[in-house]
C-alpha cells in the first residue's frame, strides 16, 4: 500500500517547508520535517485554513489580492478564514495582509489561550515529541552550529550605571541627533 499524502497533508507539509525557510527552522528528525510537528500544525490550522496558510511565508506579508490570485479563492473568503487566525496569534497580520508567525510564537500558542481546548492535550503530546524527544530544544535556542542565539559576550570592561532623566526638549534633541 503506497504512502500517499492527501491534498490536505500537502498543505501542512508546505506550511512546514515555509516555516523551515525562517531564521529558526521547523523541527526535523534526521533531516526531514518532524511528523509530530506536522500533527501539531494540523491542530493549529484546520484543512480549510491550511489551504490558504500554505501560501504564506515568514517575514514577507502577502496581501489578500495576492492570496486570491494564488489560491483562486475570493478575497472575502480569504479574510473570513485568516482574520480569526491573526486574533489567536496563529498568523501575523491584519485584515488584508498576512504572514506566518515566528516559530517561538507558533509552538507556544496553546499556553496563552485563556481556556483549555479539546485538542490541547494532543498538542502538548506532539510538542513533547518534537521539542523534547526529537531534541528540537537543542536547536531552538541555538544556531544550526550550536551557537546560542542569546548569549553574553565578555568585553572585559565595567559598564558604568548611569541614570539621567531628560526633559522633553533634551529627549527630542537626543532623538534628532540619532538620525544624523
Amino acid at each position: 500500500m503506497a504512502n500517499e499524502n492527501t491534498a490536505s497533508d500537502q498543505a501542512y507539509i508546505r506550511i512546514a517547508e515555509n516555516i523551515d525557510k525562517g531564521f529558526q527552522t521547523a523541527p526535523k528528525v534526521d533531516g526531514d520535517i518532524s511528523k509530530a510537528f506536522l500533527g501539531f500544525l494540523k491542530i493549529v490550522y484546520s484543512p480549510q485554513e491550511a489551504e490558504l496558510v500554505q501560501h504564506l511565508e515568514m517575514y514577507t506579508p502577502k496581501a489578500t489580492e495576492e492570496l486570491a490570485a494564488i489560491s483562486g479563492k475570493d478575497g472575502e473568503v480569504i479574510e473570513d478564514t485568516l482574520d480569526p487566525l491573526t486574533r489567536r496569534a496563529a498568523l501575523i497580520g491584519s485584515k488584508g495582509s498576512y504572514m506566518l508567525p515566528f516559530i517561538p510564537s507558533l509552538v507556544n500558542l496553546h499556553m496563552f489561550y485563556p481556556e483549555i481546548k479539546p485538542d490541547d492535550l494532543e498538542a502538548a503530546k506532539l510538542y513533547q515529541q518534537f521539542f523534547i524527544k526529537d531534541k528540537f530544544y537543542k536547536y531552538y535556542g541555538t544556531s544550526g552550529k550550536g551557537t546560542p542565539a542569546m548569549r553574553a559576550i565578555p568585553v572585559e570592561q565595567a559598564i558604568r550605571a548611569e541614570t539621567k532623566t531628560l526633559d522633553s526638549e533634551e529627549a527630542h534633541a537626543y532623538i534628532k541627533g540619532l538620525g544624523t
